[in-house]
């Protein structure tokens, strides 16, 4: 899983190296045209460099204390500078291990709307060992989840278009038949740029495809990475089918939203839901399904927001009410352009 990757969104994008370091990787691309990576030994230079053919694109590998931004179970994840045009400081995340999910889905997802955005990728075995690297943009101030916990004020505007982008980002997947069973507020990452809010250049994007997988081998397998974010169904996964897994998908992000909207995370939230095996399953259920609906429904009853109904309706405990992904993104861009064309209020 690419948890790494949450962590190295607070990063400057400050170049790394000097001028000297990136005009040597330079002529040094341009009389060799390498491709794959290539260790300081192999280069002659002072650092390692890893080319991207496919992508176009060569990266200056940092390393070291000075250079490092976090890690996962996994994972690494360094700076390194993207040497194409003008230079510029991306993450580099590293993952040592068998399973290739994320290394898979993350290159067949690159370029969709609403995906976390990648300008490489390389492969390549050291010591009898795979390693895989990602090359993604640095995003600012991070994860949905640092941005959440740490209270950064958003007007409504904001929170409609960052919520529009989510549900952008999870039509691509579902579109390409892919579900990603771990839609928790660390997996998405955001752009907010300093200021006052109210109608500031605010993005979200999917990220960290450690659980995706194509809908028809979901089933029987795990809704969520983090229990919290566990629908009422998900406590069955044995009656699970793959097509159920967009559902899914569904309640987390309205989860996730309902944080965004209401500024705390559902009340709901309680890991022995699905972890308490202690208790039969269907008293779980019940349960869980008694504290949804007690949040839910008197926010419905008096509702007079669209953009709340949205919310309300993407974690209703009936998943078949809850919507596809291309519905509810339709309906949130609505909500979105009806505001931007005058008729919302910012309440701020």
């Amino acid at each position: 899983m690419f948890r790494a990757l949450m962590v190295m969104l607070f990063a400057f994008a400050s170049v790394a190296a000097n001028d000297r370091d990136i005009k040597q990787a330079k002529n040094y691309i341009k009389a060799n045209r390498p491709n794959g990576y290539l260790p300081k030994k192999k280069t002659g230079l002072n650092f390692a460099l890893e080319c991207d053919a496919k992508n176009n694109a060569c990266f200056i590998v940092l390393e070291g204390k000075k250079h490092f931004i976090g890690s996962g179970a996994h994972k690494k994840v360094h700076k390194a500078i993207h040497l194409n045009g003008r230079p510029k400081v991306v993450a580099r995340g590293v993952e040592e291990t068998k399973n290739s999910r994320e290394f898979r889905f993350t290159k067949k997802l690159q370029g969709k709307p609403g995906i976390f955005k990648t300008v490489g990728f390389g492969s390549y075995k050291r010591k009898g060992k795979t390693y895989r690297s990602i090359y993604s943009k640095l995003y600012r101030p991070g994860s949905l989840h640092e941005a959440l916990e740490s209270r950064i004020r958003l007007s409504r505007y904001e929170k409609m278009k960052l919520a529009s982008d989510m549900l952008i980002g999870l039509v691509s997947m579902h579109e390409e038949k892919i579900v990603h069973r771990d839609l928790a507020a660390r997996n998405f990452f955001v752009d907010i740029p300093k200021g006052k809010p109210k109608y500031r250049d605010v993005s979200a994007v999917i990220a960290d495809m450690g659980h995706a997988m194509y809908a028809k081998h979901a089933g029987g397998t795990k809704v969520t990475g983090n229990a919290k974010y566990t629908p009422p169904e998900g406590l069955f996964i044995k009656k699970l089918k793959g097509k159920d897994y967009y559902k899914t998908d569904i309640f987390t992000v309205g989860c996730v939203l309902w944080w965004l909207y209401y500024g705390s995370p559902p009340q709901w939230f309680d890991k022995s839901y699905a972890k308490d095996l202690h208790i039969p399953a269907q008293v779980r259920y019940k349960k869980l399904k008694a504290a949804i609906e007690r949040y839910r429904k008197p926010r419905l009853k008096a509702s007079k927001d669209p953009f709340e109904q949205v919310i309300l309706k993407m974690v209703h405990t009936n998943p078949i009410k809850r919507g596809t992904a291309q519905q509810l993104s339709l309906k949130m861009q609505k909500i979105l352009q009806h505001f931007l064309a005058g008729k919302g209020v910012d309440k701020g």
